[in-house]
């Protein structure tokens, strides 16, 4: 087990002693994108942000080679979140993290999902 599969895994460990406690991607060395953002809501996933402006609401369908639903279920264990509401919210910036989508087999390469 390499450096960042230990800390992955260590977030899932912490997440599930309770909803109040966890170590945060972004504190433990891990990356966010920032080329593109997107935001996780009822209905899908849309980007809210975009290198180009035509972009902007577009729907993703998928990271890497899963559906998006199915990515961002296999981000579930890696949250201390104990509702639906702080779920949804906590996986619009932790499904931008290509360390934690690696070691939840979503993606293969951590320089940029396929979205």
């Amino acid at each position: 087990m390499d450096q960042t599969a230990a800390t992955a895994e260590m977030i899932r460990l912490a997440s599930l002693l309770d909803t109040h406690s966890g170590i945060f991607p972004d504190e433990s060395g891990f990356h966010i994108y920032a080329q593109d953002e997107w935001t996780v809501m009822a209905d899908g996933v849309y980007l809210t942000a975009a290198s180009d402006p035509a972009h902007l609401g577009a729907r993703i369908l998928s990271i890497g080679d899963e559906p998006a639903d199915l990515a961002l279920a296999s981000l579930r264990p890696y949250m201390n979140a104990d509702n639906e509401s702080a779920t949804i919210s906590m996986l619009s910036w932790m499904s931008q993290v290509p360390e934690l989508l690696q070691a939840a087999g979503v993606i293969t390469d951590i320089t940029m999902p396929d979205i």
